[in-house]
């Protein structure tokens, strides 16, 4: 089984995206407490973008 994985980091916003195949988490760095945001989608063949 293969998975993508992408990861970005953005410092002047203090903010962070990571996208496994067909999930993206978006989430502050700048906190102790990690709190994040996550999105699912589905393509309309039913496989992952």
């Amino acid at each position: 089984m293969k998975a993508r994985l992408f990861v970005r980091f953005f410092p002047e916003i203090r903010r962070a995206w990571a996208s496994v195949d067909n999930s993206l988490f978006l989430w502050r760095f700048d906190k102790r407490v990690l709190i994040f945001l996550m999105y699912s989608w589905k393509s309309k063949s039913g496989d992952p973008l």
